[in-house]
């Protein structure tokens, strides 16, 4: 199945990766939201990731900045009041929900990995 938008032609596959990804990147951002003493449940921070997905491209294209430093900038500004208004934190406090995610992240994939490597072993 083929799915045609305005950035491009994407098959029904690509699109479930998608989806798939923004739900696994969900928890490490509500663990961070949660450290924080943000305002988060799960469906929240998904709808909230879903959010991000959709409206950072559009934005971006919108304004013809296409790729480069410029709309890295701005999708990274606009991510951080989307999360301040969302979860009800500072802007300080949704960067570093921002960094925490990547941490966790990080921590995720190296346990997952472990865990891979001992279960091929074993």
């Amino acid at each position: 199945m083929v799915i045609l938008s305005p950035f491009g032609t994407y098959t029904a596959s690509t699109l479930l990766g998608l989806f798939l990804v923004i739900i696994i990147s969900s928890f490490p951002l509500y663990l961070a939201i949660k450290f924080l003493g943000g305002r988060a449940g799960l469906l929240k921070v998904f709808l909230v990731n879903i959010v991000i997905a959709i409206l950072i491209p559009l934005f971006i294209s919108w304004l013809g900045f296409g790729n480069g430093i410029i709309a890295t900038i701005i999708s990274f500004i606009i991510m951080l009041v989307i999360y301040t208004v969302s979860f009800e934190v500072g802007f300080i406090r949704a960067f570093f929900a921002w960094v925490l995610q990547l941490f966790f992240i990080f921590i995720f994939t190296l346990l997952f990995t472990f865990l891979g490597i001992i279960s091929l072993l074993g």
